[in-house]
Protein backbone atom coordinates (compact mmCIF):
# COMPACT_ATOMS: atom_id res chain seq x y z
CA UNK A 1 0.00 0.00 0.00
CA UNK A 2 1.43 3.38 -1.02
CA UNK A 3 1.02 6.33 1.30
CA UNK A 4 0.42 9.55 -0.62
CA UNK A 5 1.06 11.96 2.25
CA UNK A 6 2.30 12.11 5.82
CA UNK A 7 1.22 14.49 8.52
CA UNK A 8 4.38 15.47 10.36
CA UNK A 9 5.08 17.12 13.69
CA UNK A 10 8.51 18.79 13.59
CA UNK A 11 9.99 19.78 16.94
CA UNK A 12 12.73 22.05 18.20
CA UNK A 13 12.59 20.65 21.74
CA UNK A 14 13.76 22.45 24.83
CA UNK A 15 12.66 22.69 28.44
CA UNK A 16 11.66 26.37 28.24
CA UNK A 17 10.58 26.90 24.59
CA UNK A 18 9.71 23.95 22.37
CA UNK A 19 8.94 25.12 18.86
CA UNK A 20 6.73 22.97 16.68
CA UNK A 21 5.28 22.84 13.19
CA UNK A 22 2.56 20.50 11.93
CA UNK A 23 2.61 19.96 8.16
CA UNK A 24 1.39 17.58 5.50
CA UNK A 25 4.19 16.32 3.27
CA UNK A 26 3.75 14.72 -0.15
CA UNK A 27 6.52 13.73 -2.55
CA UNK A 28 6.33 17.24 -4.07
CA UNK A 29 4.79 19.62 -1.52
CA UNK A 30 4.67 20.78 2.08
CA UNK A 31 1.43 22.23 3.42
CA UNK A 32 1.86 23.91 6.79
CA UNK A 33 -1.14 23.37 9.07
CA UNK A 34 -0.16 24.91 12.39
CA UNK A 35 2.77 25.93 14.53
CA UNK A 36 3.53 27.26 17.96
CA UNK A 37 5.75 27.23 20.99
CA UNK A 38 5.21 25.25 24.19
CA UNK A 39 6.64 27.30 27.04
CA UNK A 40 7.41 26.71 30.67
CA UNK A 41 8.22 29.45 33.15
CA UNK A 42 11.80 29.80 34.36
CA UNK A 43 12.03 29.10 38.06
CA UNK A 44 14.48 27.64 40.51
CA UNK A 45 15.35 24.20 39.23
CA UNK A 46 14.55 21.51 41.71
CA UNK A 47 13.17 18.04 41.21
CA UNK A 48 9.54 19.09 41.67
CA UNK A 49 9.73 22.01 39.22
CA UNK A 50 11.59 19.91 36.64
CA UNK A 51 8.97 17.17 36.86
CA UNK A 52 6.18 19.75 36.55
CA UNK A 53 7.87 21.36 33.52
CA UNK A 54 8.55 18.00 31.88
CA UNK A 55 4.95 16.93 32.49
CA UNK A 56 3.62 20.17 30.96
CA UNK A 57 5.90 19.75 27.94
CA UNK A 58 4.85 16.13 27.46
CA UNK A 59 1.13 16.96 27.86
CA UNK A 60 1.28 19.75 25.27
CA UNK A 61 3.30 17.74 22.74
CA UNK A 62 1.14 14.68 23.41
CA UNK A 63 -1.98 16.63 22.46
CA UNK A 64 -0.53 17.01 18.95
CA UNK A 65 0.33 13.33 18.44
CA UNK A 66 -3.14 11.99 17.47
CA UNK A 67 -3.14 14.13 14.33
CA UNK A 68 0.33 13.11 13.05
CA UNK A 69 1.90 10.08 11.37
CA UNK A 70 5.49 10.81 12.37
CA UNK A 71 7.48 13.17 14.58
CA UNK A 72 10.74 14.72 13.40
CA UNK A 73 12.90 16.32 16.04
CA UNK A 74 16.17 18.07 16.51
CA UNK A 75 18.38 16.55 19.15
CA UNK A 76 21.67 17.87 20.39
CA UNK A 77 23.83 15.27 22.00
CA UNK A 78 26.30 17.25 24.08
CA UNK A 79 25.76 19.42 27.13
CA UNK A 80 28.17 22.20 28.08
CA UNK A 81 27.29 22.24 31.77
CA UNK A 82 25.14 20.56 34.41
CA UNK A 83 22.09 22.76 33.73
CA UNK A 84 22.23 21.96 30.01
CA UNK A 85 22.62 18.27 30.84
CA UNK A 86 19.37 18.39 32.84
CA UNK A 87 17.56 20.03 29.91
CA UNK A 88 18.95 17.40 27.54
CA UNK A 89 17.70 14.72 29.91
CA UNK A 90 14.18 16.15 29.82
CA UNK A 91 14.31 16.36 26.00
CA UNK A 92 15.57 12.78 25.65
CA UNK A 93 12.81 11.63 28.00
CA UNK A 94 10.21 13.49 25.93
CA UNK A 95 11.48 11.98 22.69
CA UNK A 96 11.55 8.49 24.20
CA UNK A 97 7.89 8.83 25.21
CA UNK A 98 6.97 10.23 21.78
CA UNK A 99 8.78 7.36 20.04
CA UNK A 100 6.67 4.87 21.97
CA UNK A 101 3.52 6.45 20.47
CA UNK A 102 4.48 7.35 16.88
CA UNK A 103 7.52 6.88 14.64
CA UNK A 104 10.34 9.31 15.41
CA UNK A 105 13.02 10.69 13.09
CA UNK A 106 15.84 12.66 14.72
CA UNK A 107 18.21 15.13 13.06
CA UNK A 108 21.12 17.07 14.49
CA UNK A 109 21.28 20.82 14.80
CA UNK A 110 23.89 20.93 12.03
CA UNK A 111 21.66 18.86 9.71
CA UNK A 112 18.78 21.28 10.33
CA UNK A 113 20.96 24.30 9.53
CA UNK A 114 22.40 22.61 6.44
CA UNK A 115 18.87 21.90 5.17
CA UNK A 116 18.25 25.63 4.91
CA UNK A 117 20.96 25.94 2.27
CA UNK A 118 21.97 29.27 3.80
CA UNK A 119 25.41 30.78 4.35
CA UNK A 120 26.05 31.20 8.09
CA UNK A 121 29.60 32.54 7.86
CA UNK A 122 29.98 35.66 10.00
CA UNK A 123 26.20 35.86 10.52
CA UNK A 124 23.84 35.35 13.43
CA UNK A 125 22.56 31.78 12.84
CA UNK A 126 19.21 32.48 14.53
CA UNK A 127 18.54 35.48 12.29
CA UNK A 128 19.55 33.52 9.17
CA UNK A 129 17.20 30.61 10.01
CA UNK A 130 14.33 32.96 10.87
CA UNK A 131 14.71 34.87 7.60
CA UNK A 132 14.83 31.59 5.67
CA UNK A 133 11.75 30.22 7.49
CA UNK A 134 9.76 33.36 6.63
CA UNK A 135 9.98 32.33 2.98
CA UNK A 136 8.47 28.92 3.78
CA UNK A 137 5.72 29.48 6.33
CA UNK A 138 2.42 31.07 5.36
CA UNK A 139 2.20 34.58 6.78
CA UNK A 140 -0.83 33.56 8.84
CA UNK A 141 1.36 31.16 10.87
CA UNK A 142 4.06 33.69 11.74
CA UNK A 143 3.54 34.84 15.35
CA UNK A 144 3.08 38.59 15.60
CA UNK A 145 3.10 41.02 18.50
CA UNK A 146 2.02 44.63 18.00
CA UNK A 147 2.46 44.39 14.25
CA UNK A 148 5.96 42.88 14.36
CA UNK A 149 7.22 39.32 14.28
CA UNK A 150 7.42 37.87 17.78
CA UNK A 151 11.07 36.90 17.44
CA UNK A 152 11.17 35.01 20.73
CA UNK A 153 8.53 32.57 19.53
CA UNK A 154 9.43 32.63 15.85
CA UNK A 155 13.04 31.66 16.58
CA UNK A 156 11.85 28.25 17.88
CA UNK A 157 9.23 27.79 15.16
CA UNK A 158 11.86 28.58 12.49
CA UNK A 159 14.11 25.89 13.94
CA UNK A 160 11.21 23.41 13.73
CA UNK A 161 10.73 24.34 10.05
CA UNK A 162 14.44 23.63 9.48
CA UNK A 163 14.04 20.25 11.24
CA UNK A 164 11.17 19.42 8.89
CA UNK A 165 13.27 20.32 5.84
CA UNK A 166 16.22 18.28 7.13
CA UNK A 167 13.85 15.31 7.47
CA UNK A 168 12.36 15.59 3.97
CA UNK A 169 14.65 13.04 2.27
CA UNK A 170 13.69 10.40 4.85
CA UNK A 171 10.01 11.34 4.78
CA UNK A 172 9.80 11.33 0.98
CA UNK A 173 11.64 8.02 0.80
CA UNK A 174 8.91 6.49 2.97
CA UNK A 175 6.26 7.97 0.64
CA UNK A 176 7.82 6.16 -2.32
CA UNK A 177 7.60 2.69 -0.76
Amino acid sequence: MTVKSLTVLALDPSLRNTGYVVATVTKDTISYLSCGVVTTEPKKQNVDSLIADATHLYTEVSSLLPQVDIVCSEATFFAKDAKAAVVKGVVVGLLTIVRNRVPLHVVTQSQAKKATGQDFKNKDPKAVVMEWALAHLPESLVPMYRGKINQTKFNHIADAVAVLHASLPTLRKSLCK
